[in-house]
């Protein structure tokens, strides 16, 4: 009988990506001049759990690395060889390496082997005290001697005793390079061994430790002919403690029993649950911590539920509105009135268990910052802020791509060269900031950096070179907004990071696509803040519910002001524009909701209705409607993925008359009125 260890391969990816992301964090943190025991250890710690998983599971490159880069730091653990600047980048090319191998295990693109061995090469010349180009491949303190083969079988008191088993491997490795060739299976087998040892001169100190753990007669020990000892590619993998003894890794590991059987592998895990997998096993024997993974399909299915409980909900409220004051109503009011605290409650929950700190996110930016930083020749410091705030689980992937043109943006266009702010009586070394924060319903996610600023001399220029309307009376604000114009570009050449004008627009429409909008703050010479407001949630949202003629329509609670209704003396035209609202001292576009989208009976008369004042992207503007309904909770749903897009709406959700009322896409409605020139 064999044991398919397939069915943990996605348990043991996600730990690896655990133990990787955290080695990369450290190697781009530490100072090499005086770097910290506890940093060293704790990335040999993470390189040793990696390359013991990858053995067990027969993932031979993923091991060989590892074990590389575990030779190297147990060096400098022991103080053999002093931490440098080579270290770091040779442990990043190995990080490198290394999720390009996980990438190919998991069905990706084919491994790069010659990568791999490269990278391992360069960590063996290190742990020799060599220069990266050296020759690598043979493990450091392993000398290669006459090779003596054993063949034995354990005595029955130390065949059952995995500590005193230890202590034979960790004696055989002090004698030289140990190959373990042969071993007892779990289930037994003939109980025989065969080990190859490389470097003793004669069989005397071998036969002395094996003749304490044998039987007499169960011991044969012969020369052989040697071949190479043992390369970092081809060292048998073994685990080894703190105090130096080693276990190596059978072909049947012992797996924790409450790990389930399945015969694919596991779904992808919900990024929330941060524990590895050896410690939410312990976790999940007792303790008030107690966490399980769970795939992250089930939580969009208990949340979609949870929707239409809301839904349903709403529903029996209408229906109870309309019935008569009579004991039954009272009965029937009152367990609605339990419903909607339960359903509130539950609601709550299963939102918390989709929301996932921000440093999920934040976590993938120092690796670039410090690679494109080397790559521009500048020199930058990343700061990260507020990385345990949350959010959705389904945001996550989706903002690294718009941050990521953020922070390259930051890099190449904001933040000077060493010369440039030496100049400018500035540290050499500029600051790159990356904050979250909650702001109600929203997460704000800001990039800060302390360069030069954003110049509105050439976003103007640049603006009217490619026929934009683009007058010296916009705001600053407005003035920003222009960088989101397709093909906009101020850079002065075009180098491979940037100065096509593409990207930016991209960063806008995605974060248009989430409900989200984009705010810039810019003083030439501090700096520029880009700020990206998100919705906590993708599911459910607080919605202003507007009436306009027989139609009902959802605002976004977060993009709306205040609402008023115009007085005539703040109506008006200014310099032959279209009329706009008046209002302290600005001068608003006028969208009416009723003819943008030829709605039958709704008011034309602006001083007849109703004005809802809307920000977005730093653009404000007044949409009329005739009624405002209520503002509640609304469950969002998807329009492409039940119908189609619909130009001005983003999204629709279903009322509790059993209705269905589009949700206005608020930055689009305000781009659309600026395009056809309604807005200053």
């Amino acid at each position: 009988m064999s044991l398919d260890l397939s069915q943990f391969h996605q348990l043991f990816f996600e730990e690896a990506g655990e133990h990787l992301q955290n080695i990369e964090a450290i190697l781009l943190r530490i100072d090499p001049r005086h770097a910290a025991q506890e940093d060293v250890a704790e990335i040999f710690r993470a390189a040793h759990s990696i390359k013991g998983s990858g053995a067990t599971f027969g993932f031979e490159d993923v091991a060989a690395l590892m074990h590389a880069m575990e030779e190297l730091l147990d060096r400098v653990r022991k103080g053999e060889l002093p931490f440098d600047e080579r270290m770091v980048e040779a442990g990043l090319a190995a990080c490198d390496a290394l999720r390009n191998l996980l990438d190919a295990r998991r069905g990706g693109p084919p491994a790069d082997a010659a990568r791999a061995r490269e990278a391992a090469a360069r960590l063996a010349a290190l742990a020799q005290g060599a220069a990266p180009s050296a020759t690598a491949g043979a493990v450091a303190g392993k000398d290669v001697g006459t090779a003596w083969e054993a063949v034995f079988r354990l005595a029955r008191v130390v065949a059952g005793s995995e500590l005193l088993v230890d202590n034979m491997l960790q004696e055989l490795a002090r004698l030289g390079a140990c190959e373990v060739l042969e071993r007892p299976g779990p289930l037994g087998g003939d109980g025989s061994w065969r080990v190859r040892i490389h470097g003793p001169e004669d069989e005397a100190g071998l036969r002395a430790v094996l003749e304490l753990v044998t039987d007499p007669g169960e011991l044969v020990i012969r020369a052989v002919d040697a071949p190479p000892a043992p390369t970092a590619d081809e060292t048998p993998y073994e685990e080894e403690a703190e105090d130096g003894s080693y276990t190596l890794f059978e072909p049947f590991p012992q797996l924790p029993a409450d790990v389930p059987a399945h015969d694919e592998p596991r779904p992808e895990a919900v990024d929330g649950d941060t524990a590895p997998p050896q410690e939410a096993h312990a976790m999940s024997r007792g303790g008030a911590d107690a966490s399980i993974r769970v795939s992250v399909d089930k939580v969009e299915e208990l949340a979609n539920l949870v929707g239409e409980l809301v839904i349903t909900r709403s529903i029996l409220n209408e229906l109870a509105g309309e019935m008569e004051a009579t004991e039954l109503f009272d009965r029937l009011m009152n367990g609605l009135g339990l419903l909607e605290r339960n359903t509130r409650e539950l609601q709550s929950s299963v939102m918390a268990i989709r929301m996932v700190p921000v440093a999920n996110v934040f976590a993938r930016f120092p690796r670039l910052v410090h690679d494109l930083g080397a790559r521009l020749g500048k020199r930058v410091r990343l700061r990260l802020e507020g990385e345990q705030a949350e959010l959705d689980k389904s945001l996550v992937e989706r903002i690294v791509d718009p941050l990521t043109h953020l922070v390259r943006n930051a890099l190449d266009h904001g933040i000077e060269s060493p010369a440039a702010r030496r100049a400018a009586g500035k540290p050499e070394e500029g600051e790159l900031v990356l904050r979250a924060l909650h702001q109600g319903s929203y997460i704000l996610v800001e990039v800060e950096d302390d360069g030069a600023g954003l110049s509105r001399e050439r976003i103007l220029a640049s603006a009217r070179a490619r026929g934009l309307p683009a007058s010296d009376a916009l705001s600053d604000a407005e003035v920003w907004q222009l960088i989101f114009e397709p093909g906009l570009s101020t850079a002065e050449t075009v180098t491979e990071v940037s100065g096509r004008g593409v990207g930016m627009d991209v960063v806008k429409r995605n974060i248009a696509e989430l409900g989200g909008q984009v705010e810039i703050r810019s003083l030439p010479g501090r700096g520029t803040r880009i700020g990206v407001r998100l919705p906590l949630t993708l599911a459910i949202a607080d919605g202003l519910v507007v009436g306009v003629g027989d139609e009902l329509y959802v605002i976004p609670l977060g993009f709306v002001g205040e609402t008023l209704q115009a007085p005539p003396e703040a109506i008006g035209r200014i310099g032959g524009q279209p009329r706009t609202l008046r209002v302290q001292g600005d001068y608003l576009p006028v969208i009416e909701l009723g003819r943008r989208f030829a709605v039958p009976g709704a008011h034309a008369e602006w001083t007849e209705g109703i004005m809802v004042l809307v920000e977005a992207n730093g653009a404000r503007a007044a949409l009329l409607v005739d009624t405002l309904v209520d503002q509640r909770q609304v469950v969002i749903k998807s329009l492409e993925a039940n119908f189609r897009k619909v130009a001005g709406f983003s999204a629709a959700t279903v009322l509790g008359n059993g209705k269905v009322a589009l949700i206005l896409d608020v930055a689009a409605l305000i781009d659309g009125a600026r395009a056809a020139g309604l807005a200053a």
